[in-house]
Protein backbone atom coordinates (compact mmCIF):
# COMPACT_ATOMS: atom_id res chain seq x y z
CA UNK A 1 0.00 0.00 0.00
CA UNK A 2 1.64 3.24 -1.09
CA UNK A 3 0.99 6.68 0.75
CA UNK A 4 -2.19 7.73 2.08
CA UNK A 5 -3.38 11.59 1.35
CA UNK A 6 -5.45 13.18 3.41
CA UNK A 7 -9.31 12.24 3.37
CA UNK A 8 -11.39 15.21 2.06
CA UNK A 9 -14.78 15.31 3.70
CA UNK A 10 -18.06 16.99 2.49
CA UNK A 11 -20.34 18.66 4.46
CA UNK A 12 -23.43 16.34 5.44
CA UNK A 13 -26.92 16.42 5.62
CA UNK A 14 -27.46 14.21 8.67
CA UNK A 15 -30.02 12.40 6.45
CA UNK A 16 -26.99 9.68 5.54
CA UNK A 17 -28.31 6.38 6.87
CA UNK A 18 -26.14 3.40 8.58
CA UNK A 19 -26.15 0.44 7.22
CA UNK A 20 -25.18 -3.32 7.22
CA UNK A 21 -23.42 -3.54 3.61
CA UNK A 22 -26.35 -1.75 2.40
CA UNK A 23 -29.19 -2.83 4.68
CA UNK A 24 -30.69 -0.65 6.30
CA UNK A 25 -30.39 -0.32 10.38
CA UNK A 26 -32.78 2.52 11.23
CA UNK A 27 -30.28 4.70 12.62
CA UNK A 28 -28.71 7.98 10.21
CA UNK A 29 -26.20 10.63 10.95
CA UNK A 30 -28.62 13.07 12.48
CA UNK A 31 -29.86 10.86 15.16
CA UNK A 32 -25.58 10.16 16.19
CA UNK A 33 -25.46 14.21 16.12
CA UNK A 34 -28.29 14.83 18.43
CA UNK A 35 -27.20 11.34 20.91
CA UNK A 36 -23.27 12.74 20.97
CA UNK A 37 -23.53 16.52 20.91
CA UNK A 38 -26.96 17.58 22.31
CA UNK A 39 -25.08 18.60 25.48
CA UNK A 40 -24.08 22.23 24.22
CA UNK A 41 -22.61 23.18 27.79
CA UNK A 42 -19.98 21.14 27.92
CA UNK A 43 -16.67 21.28 27.73
CA UNK A 44 -15.63 19.90 24.59
CA UNK A 45 -19.34 20.60 22.53
CA UNK A 46 -18.81 24.41 24.19
CA UNK A 47 -15.30 24.95 22.55
CA UNK A 48 -16.76 23.53 19.02
CA UNK A 49 -20.17 25.73 19.12
CA UNK A 50 -17.84 28.97 20.36
CA UNK A 51 -15.98 28.07 16.96
CA UNK A 52 -19.24 28.16 14.98
CA UNK A 53 -20.43 30.93 16.12
CA UNK A 54 -17.39 32.93 15.21
CA UNK A 55 -17.83 31.56 11.85
CA UNK A 56 -21.06 32.61 11.40
CA UNK A 57 -20.39 36.24 12.82
CA UNK A 58 -17.90 36.21 9.99
CA UNK A 59 -19.66 34.55 7.38
CA UNK A 60 -17.67 31.52 7.07
CA UNK A 61 -19.86 28.73 8.33
CA UNK A 62 -21.91 27.98 5.45
CA UNK A 63 -20.80 25.02 3.49
CA UNK A 64 -17.91 24.25 4.75
CA UNK A 65 -16.68 22.00 7.50
CA UNK A 66 -14.48 22.43 10.54
CA UNK A 67 -10.82 21.25 10.31
CA UNK A 68 -9.97 18.90 13.43
CA UNK A 69 -6.54 19.75 13.52
CA UNK A 70 -5.83 22.79 12.15
CA UNK A 71 -3.10 25.36 12.72
CA UNK A 72 -5.66 27.91 13.56
CA UNK A 73 -9.94 27.71 13.61
CA UNK A 74 -10.82 29.97 11.12
CA UNK A 75 -10.13 31.56 8.33
CA UNK A 76 -11.89 35.10 7.46
CA UNK A 77 -13.05 35.73 3.79
CA UNK A 78 -10.13 38.48 4.13
CA UNK A 79 -7.20 35.48 4.88
CA UNK A 80 -7.55 36.98 8.36
CA UNK A 81 -6.68 33.41 10.38
CA UNK A 82 -8.89 33.52 13.52
CA UNK A 83 -8.32 31.20 16.66
CA UNK A 84 -11.42 30.67 19.13
CA UNK A 85 -11.04 29.65 22.77
CA UNK A 86 -14.18 29.22 24.88
CA UNK A 87 -15.18 29.35 28.78
CA UNK A 88 -18.13 29.39 30.74
CA UNK A 89 -19.10 30.34 34.29
CA UNK A 90 -21.80 27.60 34.18
CA UNK A 91 -20.51 23.55 33.59
CA UNK A 92 -22.63 20.54 33.03
CA UNK A 93 -21.61 18.90 36.47
CA UNK A 94 -22.45 19.88 39.98
CA UNK A 95 -20.58 22.76 40.63
CA UNK A 96 -20.43 24.23 44.30
CA UNK A 97 -19.96 28.01 42.78
CA UNK A 98 -19.53 29.62 39.56
CA UNK A 99 -15.99 28.84 37.58
CA UNK A 100 -13.39 30.82 37.74
CA UNK A 101 -12.43 32.27 33.91
CA UNK A 102 -9.30 31.74 32.07
CA UNK A 103 -8.25 31.01 28.31
CA UNK A 104 -5.33 28.35 27.95
CA UNK A 105 -3.24 30.72 24.75
CA UNK A 106 -0.07 28.26 24.44
CA UNK A 107 2.27 28.67 21.69
CA UNK A 108 2.21 25.42 19.78
CA UNK A 109 3.87 23.26 17.21
CA UNK A 110 1.67 23.40 14.35
CA UNK A 111 0.71 20.33 12.28
CA UNK A 112 0.49 19.86 8.52
CA UNK A 113 -2.34 17.16 7.71
CA UNK A 114 -0.57 17.01 4.25
CA UNK A 115 2.69 16.01 5.52
CA UNK A 116 1.69 14.37 9.00
CA UNK A 117 4.67 16.16 10.24
CA UNK A 118 5.10 19.24 13.12
CA UNK A 119 6.68 22.75 12.99
CA UNK A 120 10.08 23.06 14.88
CA UNK A 121 9.15 25.83 16.50
CA UNK A 122 6.34 26.46 19.02
CA UNK A 123 4.47 30.00 18.04
CA UNK A 124 0.69 31.17 17.58
CA UNK A 125 -0.27 30.38 13.79
CA UNK A 126 -3.49 32.80 14.09
CA UNK A 127 -3.58 36.74 13.04
CA UNK A 128 -6.48 37.18 15.68
CA UNK A 129 -7.46 35.75 18.87
CA UNK A 130 -11.21 35.82 19.81
CA UNK A 131 -12.03 34.88 23.51
CA UNK A 132 -15.77 33.68 23.59
CA UNK A 133 -17.36 33.53 27.02
CA UNK A 134 -20.91 32.11 27.84
CA UNK A 135 -21.41 35.31 30.56
CA UNK A 136 -24.98 33.76 31.72
CA UNK A 137 -24.51 33.36 35.15
CA UNK A 138 -28.19 31.90 35.91
CA UNK A 139 -28.57 27.69 35.69
CA UNK A 140 -31.99 27.55 34.91
CA UNK A 141 -31.86 30.57 31.92
CA UNK A 142 -28.75 29.35 30.57
CA UNK A 143 -29.04 28.92 27.14
CA UNK A 144 -25.69 28.58 25.09
CA UNK A 145 -27.48 29.05 21.78
CA UNK A 146 -28.54 32.47 22.58
CA UNK A 147 -25.89 34.89 21.90
CA UNK A 148 -26.89 37.58 24.01
CA UNK A 149 -25.46 35.36 26.79
CA UNK A 150 -21.82 35.47 25.48
CA UNK A 151 -19.38 37.65 25.43
CA UNK A 152 -16.52 38.16 22.88
CA UNK A 153 -12.73 39.77 23.34
CA UNK A 154 -10.58 40.32 20.71
CA UNK A 155 -7.04 40.59 20.52
CA UNK A 156 -4.52 40.82 18.00
CA UNK A 157 -1.85 37.88 18.29
CA UNK A 158 0.66 39.93 19.05
CA UNK A 159 -0.85 41.24 22.21
CA UNK A 160 -0.32 38.25 23.34
CA UNK A 161 3.19 37.42 22.20
CA UNK A 162 4.02 40.19 23.77
CA UNK A 163 2.76 40.15 27.34
CA UNK A 164 4.88 39.95 29.98
CA UNK A 165 3.20 37.45 32.18
CA UNK A 166 2.76 33.68 31.73
CA UNK A 167 2.14 33.10 28.38
CA UNK A 168 0.66 29.91 28.81
CA UNK A 169 -2.96 31.05 30.35
CA UNK A 170 -4.81 34.66 30.87
CA UNK A 171 -7.02 35.24 33.31
CA UNK A 172 -10.62 37.36 32.80
CA UNK A 173 -9.31 40.42 34.39
CA UNK A 174 -6.00 40.46 32.53
CA UNK A 175 -8.25 40.14 29.06
CA UNK A 176 -10.08 42.87 29.82
CA UNK A 177 -7.15 45.10 30.75
CA UNK A 178 -5.83 43.92 26.90
CA UNK A 179 -9.28 43.87 24.82
CA UNK A 180 -11.51 46.38 26.94
CA UNK A 181 -14.82 46.27 26.65
CA UNK A 182 -15.97 42.77 25.58
CA UNK A 183 -18.20 42.84 22.16
CA UNK A 184 -21.54 41.12 21.76
CA UNK A 185 -22.52 39.05 18.78
CA UNK A 186 -23.51 41.79 15.84
CA UNK A 187 -19.75 43.50 16.28
CA UNK A 188 -17.85 40.65 16.64
CA UNK A 189 -16.89 40.83 12.87
CA UNK A 190 -15.69 44.50 13.18
CA UNK A 191 -13.99 43.34 15.97
CA UNK A 192 -11.90 40.89 13.90
CA UNK A 193 -11.41 43.11 10.82
CA UNK A 194 -10.17 45.91 13.70
CA UNK A 195 -8.02 43.58 15.39
CA UNK A 196 -6.49 42.19 11.96
CA UNK A 197 -5.70 45.18 10.63
CA UNK A 198 -3.53 45.71 13.77
CA UNK A 199 -2.10 42.53 13.85
CA UNK A 200 -0.87 43.25 10.25
CA UNK A 201 0.28 46.98 11.13
CA UNK A 202 2.66 44.86 14.20
CA UNK A 203 4.04 42.18 11.96
CA UNK A 204 4.47 44.57 8.95
CA UNK A 205 6.99 47.20 10.68
CA UNK A 206 6.39 50.00 13.14
CA UNK A 207 3.51 51.05 14.63
CA UNK A 208 1.54 53.70 13.13
CA UNK A 209 -1.82 54.22 10.55
CA UNK A 210 -1.55 52.20 7.11
CA UNK A 211 -1.19 55.34 5.44
CA UNK A 212 2.27 55.86 6.99
CA UNK A 213 3.48 52.12 6.33
CA UNK A 214 1.99 51.23 3.54
CA UNK A 215 3.92 52.13 0.31
CA UNK A 216 2.22 50.55 -2.45
CA UNK A 217 5.02 51.18 -5.12
CA UNK A 218 7.77 50.47 -2.58
CA UNK A 219 5.71 47.05 -1.26
CA UNK A 220 5.10 45.95 -4.79
CA UNK A 221 9.05 46.48 -5.65
CA UNK A 222 9.25 44.30 -2.26
CA UNK A 223 7.22 41.50 -3.75
CA UNK A 224 8.75 41.55 -6.79
CA UNK A 225 12.53 40.88 -5.14
CA UNK A 226 11.05 38.41 -3.28
CA UNK A 227 10.05 36.38 -5.93
CA UNK A 228 12.84 36.78 -7.64
CA UNK A 229 14.97 35.57 -4.62
CA UNK A 230 12.82 32.26 -4.31
CA UNK A 231 14.83 29.70 -6.23
CA UNK A 232 11.89 27.30 -6.63
CA UNK A 233 9.15 29.86 -7.36
CA UNK A 234 7.75 28.88 -11.06
CA UNK A 235 5.58 31.49 -12.99
CA UNK A 236 2.93 29.73 -14.37
CA UNK A 237 2.71 30.14 -18.55
CA UNK A 238 -1.19 30.11 -19.00
CA UNK A 239 -3.96 30.08 -16.82
CA UNK A 240 -6.10 27.66 -19.62
CA UNK A 241 -8.82 30.53 -18.88
CA UNK A 242 -11.93 31.24 -19.67
CA UNK A 243 -13.56 27.56 -19.55
CA UNK A 244 -15.91 28.62 -22.53
CA UNK A 245 -18.68 27.22 -19.79
CA UNK A 246 -20.21 29.10 -18.09
CA UNK A 247 -22.01 26.45 -15.95
CA UNK A 248 -18.01 25.28 -14.78
CA UNK A 249 -17.21 29.01 -14.46
CA UNK A 250 -20.01 29.50 -11.86
CA UNK A 251 -19.18 25.83 -10.21
CA UNK A 252 -16.05 27.24 -10.08
CA UNK A 253 -16.58 30.41 -8.06
CA UNK A 254 -19.03 29.20 -5.71
CA UNK A 255 -17.47 26.16 -4.56
CA UNK A 256 -13.58 27.57 -4.06
CA UNK A 257 -14.21 29.49 -0.88
CA UNK A 258 -13.13 27.26 2.25
CA UNK A 259 -12.68 23.95 0.26
CA UNK A 260 -9.61 22.35 -0.90
CA UNK A 261 -9.44 23.30 -4.60
CA UNK A 262 -7.49 20.02 -5.95
CA UNK A 263 -9.22 17.08 -4.47
CA UNK A 264 -13.13 18.74 -4.00
CA UNK A 265 -13.44 21.72 -5.93
CA UNK A 266 -11.42 21.07 -9.40
CA UNK A 267 -13.23 17.22 -9.92
CA UNK A 268 -16.52 19.10 -9.56
CA UNK A 269 -15.62 21.43 -11.84
CA UNK A 270 -14.85 18.90 -14.35
CA UNK A 271 -17.82 16.57 -13.86
CA UNK A 272 -19.71 20.07 -14.88
CA UNK A 273 -18.35 20.67 -18.34
CA UNK A 274 -17.72 16.71 -18.98
CA UNK A 275 -21.21 15.53 -17.93
CA UNK A 276 -22.98 19.01 -19.41
CA UNK A 277 -21.86 19.84 -21.98
CA UNK A 278 -25.33 21.28 -22.68
CA UNK A 279 -24.71 23.66 -19.37
CA UNK A 280 -22.41 26.17 -21.13
CA UNK A 281 -24.54 29.50 -21.29
CA UNK A 282 -26.00 30.40 -17.93
CA UNK A 283 -29.51 30.06 -18.62
CA UNK A 284 -28.94 26.30 -19.63
CA UNK A 285 -26.84 25.62 -16.66
CA UNK A 286 -30.20 27.37 -14.44
CA UNK A 287 -32.15 24.98 -16.29
CA UNK A 288 -30.08 22.03 -15.77
CA UNK A 289 -29.82 22.64 -12.13
CA UNK A 290 -33.83 23.01 -11.96
CA UNK A 291 -34.21 19.76 -13.63
CA UNK A 292 -31.81 17.48 -12.45
CA UNK A 293 -31.10 18.90 -9.05
CA UNK A 294 -27.97 20.39 -8.06
CA UNK A 295 -26.42 17.35 -6.17
CA UNK A 296 -26.91 15.15 -9.15
CA UNK A 297 -24.89 18.25 -11.31
CA UNK A 298 -22.37 19.66 -8.95
CA UNK A 299 -22.13 16.14 -6.92
CA UNK A 300 -22.09 18.71 -3.94
CA UNK A 301 -25.07 18.17 -1.13
CA UNK A 302 -25.34 21.20 1.19
CA UNK A 303 -27.91 23.39 0.21
CA UNK A 304 -26.26 27.04 1.08
CA UNK A 305 -23.79 26.77 -1.68
CA UNK A 306 -26.06 24.96 -4.12
CA UNK A 307 -28.74 27.82 -3.44
CA UNK A 308 -25.74 30.15 -4.37
CA UNK A 309 -24.93 28.83 -7.39
CA UNK A 310 -28.99 28.73 -8.28
CA UNK A 311 -28.62 32.84 -7.53
CA UNK A 312 -25.60 33.85 -9.44
CA UNK A 313 -27.19 31.84 -12.52
CA UNK A 314 -30.66 33.70 -11.84
CA UNK A 315 -28.96 37.00 -11.57
CA UNK A 316 -26.58 36.70 -14.37
CA UNK A 317 -29.55 35.19 -16.78
CA UNK A 318 -31.92 37.96 -15.79
CA UNK A 319 -28.95 40.58 -16.94
CA UNK A 320 -28.93 38.60 -20.20
CA UNK A 321 -24.69 37.33 -19.49
CA UNK A 322 -24.88 33.98 -21.37
CA UNK A 323 -21.01 33.56 -21.46
CA UNK A 324 -17.86 34.29 -20.16
CA UNK A 325 -17.18 36.92 -22.90
CA UNK A 326 -20.70 38.14 -21.39
CA UNK A 327 -19.72 38.13 -17.86
CA UNK A 328 -16.19 39.81 -18.63
CA UNK A 329 -17.84 42.75 -20.57
CA UNK A 330 -20.88 42.83 -17.83
CA UNK A 331 -18.11 43.10 -14.56
CA UNK A 332 -14.39 43.95 -15.57
CA UNK A 333 -13.99 48.02 -16.24
CA UNK A 334 -14.11 51.05 -14.43
CA UNK A 335 -17.20 52.64 -15.70
CA UNK A 336 -20.47 53.48 -13.74
CA UNK A 337 -22.35 50.47 -14.79
CA UNK A 338 -19.32 47.48 -14.35
CA UNK A 339 -19.25 49.26 -10.48
CA UNK A 340 -23.19 48.94 -10.20
CA UNK A 341 -22.71 45.15 -11.56
CA UNK A 342 -20.45 44.30 -9.57
CA UNK A 343 -22.62 45.54 -6.58
CA UNK A 344 -25.58 43.32 -7.58
CA UNK A 345 -23.43 40.19 -7.68
CA UNK A 346 -22.26 42.02 -4.42
CA UNK A 347 -25.29 41.30 -3.00
CA UNK A 348 -25.91 37.60 -3.56
CA UNK A 349 -25.37 35.78 -0.08
CA UNK A 350 -21.66 34.54 0.22
CA UNK A 351 -20.42 36.73 -3.09
CA UNK A 352 -17.36 38.58 -1.20
CA UNK A 353 -14.77 40.64 -3.07
CA UNK A 354 -12.16 37.96 -3.50
CA UNK A 355 -15.04 35.66 -4.74
CA UNK A 356 -15.80 38.38 -7.24
CA UNK A 357 -12.49 38.85 -8.28
CA UNK A 358 -12.09 35.52 -8.64
CA UNK A 359 -15.10 35.40 -11.30
CA UNK A 360 -13.10 38.42 -13.57
CA UNK A 361 -10.39 35.85 -13.57
CA UNK A 362 -12.26 32.94 -14.47
CA UNK A 363 -13.97 34.64 -17.19
CA UNK A 364 -10.58 35.79 -19.03
CA UNK A 365 -9.57 39.49 -17.02
CA UNK A 366 -6.04 38.91 -16.00
CA UNK A 367 -5.63 42.73 -14.64
CA UNK A 368 -6.67 41.64 -11.33
CA UNK A 369 -5.97 39.05 -8.31
CA UNK A 370 -8.15 37.19 -5.81
CA UNK A 371 -6.11 37.43 -2.26
CA UNK A 372 -6.79 35.28 0.00
CA UNK A 373 -4.87 33.56 2.88
CA UNK A 374 -2.10 32.22 0.68
CA UNK A 375 -1.20 35.05 -1.02
CA UNK A 376 -1.82 37.36 2.12
CA UNK A 377 0.73 34.90 3.53
CA UNK A 378 3.16 35.39 0.87
CA UNK A 379 2.89 39.55 1.14
CA UNK A 380 3.87 39.04 4.66
CA UNK A 381 7.01 36.91 4.00
CA UNK A 382 7.90 39.69 1.45
CA UNK A 383 7.50 42.46 3.70
CA UNK A 384 4.73 44.41 2.21
CA UNK A 385 2.37 46.20 4.50
CA UNK A 386 -0.90 46.19 3.89
CA UNK A 387 -4.11 46.33 5.98
CA UNK A 388 -6.67 45.06 3.91
CA UNK A 389 -7.83 43.31 0.95
CA UNK A 390 -7.66 46.09 -1.56
CA UNK A 391 -4.40 47.37 -0.30
CA UNK A 392 -2.92 43.37 -0.78
CA UNK A 393 -4.70 43.63 -4.30
CA UNK A 394 -2.97 46.86 -5.56
CA UNK A 395 -0.18 45.40 -4.14
CA UNK A 396 -0.14 42.80 -6.26
CA UNK A 397 -0.64 44.12 -9.39
CA UNK A 398 1.89 46.30 -8.93
CA UNK A 399 4.53 43.12 -8.24
CA UNK A 400 3.38 41.46 -11.33
CA UNK A 401 4.06 44.66 -13.53
CA UNK A 402 7.26 44.87 -12.40
CA UNK A 403 8.01 41.51 -12.94
CA UNK A 404 6.40 41.50 -16.91
CA UNK A 405 3.29 39.56 -15.80
CA UNK A 406 -0.13 40.19 -15.61
CA UNK A 407 -1.86 40.25 -11.79
CA UNK A 408 -3.56 37.00 -12.26
CA UNK A 409 -1.08 35.21 -13.35
CA UNK A 410 1.20 36.09 -10.65
CA UNK A 411 -2.05 35.48 -8.31
CA UNK A 412 -2.28 31.76 -9.81
CA UNK A 413 1.47 31.40 -9.38
CA UNK A 414 1.80 32.37 -5.64
CA UNK A 415 -1.16 30.74 -4.76
CA UNK A 416 0.90 27.35 -6.47
CA UNK A 417 3.37 27.98 -4.51
CA UNK A 418 2.10 28.74 -1.48
CA UNK A 419 -0.41 25.84 -1.38
CA UNK A 420 2.79 23.43 -0.86
CA UNK A 421 2.59 21.44 2.06
CA UNK A 422 3.30 23.56 5.27
CA UNK A 423 4.04 27.13 3.79
CA UNK A 424 0.81 29.29 4.56
CA UNK A 425 1.08 28.07 8.52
Amino acid sequence: MGDLGPIDCERRGGGEPFHDGGRALGLDLLSFWQWSTSDVVSNATRGVLAEYLVAGALGVADGCIREEWAAYDLEARDGTRVEVKSAAYIQSWHQERLSQISFLVPKTRGWDRDTNRQDDDPRRKADVYVFALLAHTDQATLDPLDVSQWEFYVLPTEVLDERQRGQHSITLPSLRKLAGVAVKFAGLADAVVQAAAAQRRASGGPSGDAEETHKPGTDATRVAAYVRAIADFEMVDDLALPYNHTGATITDAVLQAGLRYETVVWPRVQHVMEAFPEAATTSSFLAVLRERGGEAVVRWTHPEKLGRMEAVAELLTAEGVESEVDLRRWLCGDGAECRANVAKLAAVRGMGPKTIDYFKILCGEENTAAVDVHLMRFLELAGAHVSDYEQAREVIAGAAAELGVSAARLDHSIWMYMSKAGRTL
